[in-house]
């Protein structure tokens, strides 16, 4: 049998055993199997009982299935860290783009070069601190390199205090990873809401992986920026991939409106960096070159110091266990898997 102790490698001190493996994944063969991540802790409700081995402690457990693609199984392990689902669960909405957490593609037996992985959004990454952050503040032109090679992350935040601000990450195809980004990729900008993001004592770990953080439309925790204007994630378009309405390029703008824009909502739509109940966040981008400098971004911001906001801030629930670094896959497999059925979902 399996000796998880032979996986328990790392603890509180770096390379110092500690008795716990804090992820296992579970692969398992079974067509109506649906992909979960399960947290032992939170249904015996004692650790001293989570042991598979009568010795090693397991934190939690991921599921997925051979016949899911291939975004399915870091996705689940994704859960095990403390991220949580950015997709929008009854569909009316696709959620966040270009997101492991968010919303991903199933194999493409048409289009077989699209079948990738892709990477976390830059948020996610944030969290977990695994993003090099940096912030602007006035008026400044930077260089941004790929988010697969740098981890480099770009913060916008006129005010400190309120919970709404933007992120700017550069995502290039790379294959095997984000080919799913449209032509030769871009900047993305994502505006973030923490006072939509999940609690930490107000959700149990289970509740945390059922709540929808992007469940209302025009108002999420992180939504893809749009240079377009058309709103197409927001309104379900039919394949978002192809859309390159959906990342900036160059010469594509995101300025602010007028302070008496109103509320962001289905019938009053409008593409700018206000915030989402239409207050000017003063925030501009007022030029971006995707091509001089490729594979890196040019971008020029301006951030003016503003202030009056309300505070909301919040972290993503913490994985169980001690550390999150260790995984065990453990394949369970009861057939011969069919991996080149063209399927979609959003994740489990």
């Amino acid at each position: 049998g399996v000796q998880y102790r032979d996986f328990d490698n790392n603890g509180l001190e770096e390379g110092v055993a500690d008795g716990w493996v804090d992820g296992v994944i579970l692969l398992a063969n079974l067509p109506t199997l649906r992909s979960i991540t399960v947290p032992i802790a939170q249904i015996t409700r004692d650790p001293s009982l989570i042991t598979f081995d009568g010795e090693t402690k397991v934190g939690a457990v991921a599921v997925t299935n051979a016949y899911d693609w291939i975004n399915v199984a870091p996705h689940e392990f994704g859960h095990l860290l403390g991220f949580v689902d950015l997709y929008d669960y009854d569909g009316s909405s696709w959620g966040t783009l270009f997101a492991l957490m968010g919303v991903t593609f199933g194999e493409d037996e048409e289009a077989p070069e699209r079948n990738g992985i892709t990477l976390l959004d830059a948020l996610s990454r944030v969290r977990i601190g695994w993003a090099d952050l940096r912030e602007v503040h006035g008026t400044e032109t930077v260089r941004i390199p790929p988010a697969i090679s740098s981890g480099v992350v770009y913060k916008l935040a006129s005010d400190p205090a309120s919970p709404e601000y933007f992120l700017l990450e550069n995502r290039r195809p790379s294959p095997p990873y984000d080919t799913d980004i449209p032509g030769e990729g871009g900047l993305l900008v994502y505006h973030v809401n923490e006072a939509q993001a999940p609690r930490p004592g107000e959700l149990s770990w289970v509740e945390s992986i059922t709540f929808d953080p992007n469940g209302q439309e025009f108002l999420p925790f992180i939504m893809n920026e749009q240079p377009d204007g058309a709103f197409g994630l927001q309104f379900h378009e039919p394949d978002p991939r192809s859309d390159r309405g959906n990342i900036f390029e160059t010469g594509d703008l995101f300025l602010p409106s007028s302070p008496d824009s109103g509320r962001l909502w289905s019938e009053n739509l409008y593409f700018s960096s206000n915030a989402y109940d239409g207050s000017p966040t003063g925030i501009s981008i007022f030029a971006v070159d995707t091509e001089s400098a490729a594979p890196d971004v040019l971008v020029s911001v301006d951030v003016p110091e503003m202030g009056g906001g309300c505070a909301a801030r919040a972290t993503l629930l913490p994985a169980a266990g001690s550390l999150p670094g260790e995984l065990l896959l453990v394949l369970l497999m009861l057939g011969t898997p069919n991996f080149l059925r063209r399927r979609e979902r959003n994740g489990g």
